[in-house]
């Protein structure tokens, strides 16, 4: 009996150690697979161009957003929404089609600066804006704070 209790011991960590080796290796795969399909790049460098942090819109007006490619993949900018920079919070679509990129590299949307009723003004907000790729991904990004004031007449 003493001879089963060890060949039963040998099976059982030869087993365990064949296990630990096949799951040890296809970790290392997955891990250098993940690093290969590196989908940052495809976001790689869009932004906005305007606003810029600081800016001062006035609400009524129209305003020209302008986004850039950078190294990005990205094909189109799709939509434009508005964020309170206070809450965080989506306030309102300001936007939504497709817009090409030029040659240039860039592309841009002209918006009304609009907010809800009784929003009170001066107040932060930032925009936040998507764009997609033909092969995956969505990219997202978001403005720097500016202001929206109210026109004073």
């Amino acid at each position: 009996m003493n001879t089963v209790i060890k060949v039963n011991s040998f099976i059982s960590i030869l087993l365990l150690f064949s296990l630990f080796t096949l799951f040890n290796e296809v970790t290392a795969i997955a891990i250098e697979t993940r690093n290969l399909n590196k989908t940052n790049d495809y976001c790689d460098g869009f932004h906005f161009k305007s606003p810029k942090a600081g800016d001062k819109l006035h609400l009524g007006n129209n305003f020209t957003v302008v986004w850039k490619k950078g190294n990005s993949k990205i094909d189109e900018v799709n939509g434009l929404d508005l964020y309170s920079n206070k809450t965080g919070k989506f306030v309102k679509t300001l936007w939504k089609g497709s817009k090409k990129f030029g040659a240039d590299g860039k592309a841009s949307v002209d918006v009304k600066v609009e907010v809800p009723k009784h929003t009170q003004l001066p107040a932060d907000f930032m925009f936040k804006s998507w764009a997609s790729t033909q092969k995956g991904p969505s990219c997202f990004r978001v403005s720097g704070n500016f202001t929206i004031i109210d026109i004073i007449i």
